[in-house]
């Protein structure tokens, strides 16, 4: 049986006899978690079990580690919690679905591709919103605001041949970005 929740990170301790990664947490992958976070993005939930009745916290972290830590880091101290899946189960079911949580292989994109992504939609789909953008990619709407004034100022020049990169197609000794609302 699974439920899903609402956890508070404090509510949520750690079993060294559940941890598969040897690496350790990537702080790299951590920051762009926090960034997904803060803008709103919809993250997968981390999973948990209930703890021994005489644990310090009522639930143990089984797969999610990186995304509890920038949860925390983005929210310090929150009222409202990571969403969750609670397991049920013992020691074995419990590292097993850790198992299974941790073998598909995937890599998120760095911050760099997620621009660029963000940037590709502005020009190519001009009709998804910002907060659909914003949801898809992880940048931030005032670097969407941007990349959508930048767009328009190509546009009106016919220069809309652009390499591709936000940062190299950002900015020109004609065009330096302002600062933009979020209009």
């Amino acid at each position: 049986m699974h439920d899903h929740t609402r956890l508070l990170p404090r509510e949520i301790g750690f079993d060294d006899d559940l941890s598969i990664r040897s690496t350790g947490i990537d702080e790299t992958h951590v920051r762009t978690l926090k960034n997904l976070y803060r803008n709103g993005v919809t993250v997968d939930p981390i999973t948990v079990r209930r703890a021994a009745p005489e644990a310090t916290c009522p639930y143990v972290l089984v797969d999610g580690m990186h995304r509890l830590s920038a949860f925390d880091e983005a929210f310090p101290g929150t009222n409202s919690g990571i969403p969750c899946v609670v397991i049920e189960g013992n020691q074995k079911e419990a590292f097993m679905a850790a198992l299974m949580a941790n073998r598909k292989v995937s890599r998120s994109l760095t911050a760099m591709e997620r621009v660029n992504a963000a940037w590709k939609i502005v020009r190519a789909f001009p009709e998804v919103s910002k907060k659909e953008t914003v949801e898809a990619t992880g940048v931030s709407r005032t670097t969407i605001g941007t990349m959508r004034s930048r767009w328009r100022e190509l546009e009106a020049s016919g220069k809309v041949n652009v390499s591709g990169n936000w940062m190299t197609d950002k900015e020109t000794s004609e065009w330096k970005p302002e600062e933009m609302s979020e209009e």
